[in-house]
């Protein structure tokens, strides 16, 4: 999904910090703070306004109001 978004030209929020594999040949589109999400780190939603972000299911939960 991510990838359709880079050929679509948009821009994505990642840290680069988890490089390609034999799995996922082009590399990760992934931004570790996400999974802090859970606690209370909402910190980098800010830096992510108009960017793509991956983000499994589990972790949108935390950003509903209580």
């Amino acid at each position: 999904m991510m990838k359709m978004f880079a050929v679509g030209e948009l821009l994505s929020l990642t840290d680069n910090l988890r490089i390609a594999d034999h799995d996922i040949l082009n590399g990760y589109f992934e931004f570790e703070r996400v999974k802090k999400m859970p606690d209370g780190d909402f910190s980098w939603v800010g830096v992510a306004q108009g960017l793509v972000v991956a983000v499994i299911s589990a972790p949108l939960e935390d950003l509903l109001p209580t």
